[in-house]
Parts: structure tokens; C-alpha cells; sequence
């Protein structure tokens, strides 16, 4: 089963559709909503920047349960310019999966054996493409409640 979860810019509950024909991932898609509390800066919402270890603040976007998998996305502006590379973000990406996807799965009883952190420039539709957005991906193991980057 899939489970989108959004956090409005009110903080409010959202629900995200998956795109036409289903999600693309050969499974069916049930859209629940609901508030989630956050181990990093208490309810989520999306007017509540998380900085990163460099300084950089990111807005939390969606996370998307696709069991066993988890898939959580943020959003920072100007993704890709001026010290807003790959290398410069890949630190802050560990750090969301560790200090605030993980926390955010324990709460909500989630045990998942694979995570991923996405970085876009500005909001894409889930499993959409668009070349002209800049988004940076990486996928983490969950082994005794820590993430484990994947080479790709």
C-alpha cells in the first residue's frame, strides 16, 4: 500500500493524488491525511524551515510511505546554485534521514528497512518528471536505527 502524507503551509493536514492511471509503482494507492509530530521541530509544517548542518534551511514537503520503502521530500530554492550543490548538501541530507525521517517513522510506528531523502528546488509532482527542476536524491538502509547511505 502507498500512503502520501502532506503538511499544508498552515500546518493543516493535506492530501497529495497520485498522478493519473495510479503511481507508477504497480501497486494501488490509498491517500491518507493526517498531522504528524515532529522529533525535530515539533508538528510539522511547512512554514518551519529545518537547517541543515551547513546552514542551509530546507522546507519539508511530503512523505510518502511506499512499504517497505519511505520516501521523504523537501523543498530548498535555488537548489543546485551558489553553495547549494550535491557536495554540499549530501551532509544535510544524512542528517534529515537521521534526525527527522527516522523520528518521525518511530513516532508513527514505521519500521522501514529503506529511506529516501529528496531535495527540490521547488515542489514536483510525485513521480513526475521535470527537467526543469533541479532535484538531488539519495537512499539510505535503516539498520539498529540508523541510516546507512546506498551507492547507487
Amino acid at each position: 500500500m502507498t500512503v502520501a502524507v502532506s503538511v499544508t503551509s498552515q500546518g493543516t493536514p493535506g492530501i497529495l493524488a497520485a498522478p493519473a492511471g495510479g503511481p507508477g509503482w504497480g501497486r494501488g494507492c490509498a491517500l491518507i491525511s493526517f498531522l504528524m509530530t515532529a522529533a525535530v521541530a515539533g508538528p510539522l509544517s511547512a512554514a518551519e524551515p529545518i537547517t541543515l548542518p551547513s546552514g542551509v534551511d530546507v522546507q519539508f514537503h511530503d512523505w510518502i510511505d511506499d512499504t517497505p520503502a519511505q520516501r521523504f521530500r523537501f523543498v530548498l530554492p535555488g537548489l543546485g546554485q551558489g553553495g547549494k550543490g550535491f557536495d554540499d548538501l549530501a551532509e544535510g541530507m544524512t542528517y534529515l534521514c537521521d534526525q527527522f525521517a527516522l523520528p518521525q517513522l518511530e513516532i508513527n510506528g514505521v519500521t522501514p528497512s529503506q529511506i529516501t531523502v529528496t531535495l527540490m528546488e521547488k515542489p514536483v509532482e510525485f513521480g513526475a518528471m521535470n527537467p526543469d527542476v533541479t532535484q538531488f536524491f539519495e537512499s539510505y538502509t535503516v539498520e539498529n536505527g540508523l541510516c546507512i547511505w546506498e551507492v547507487f
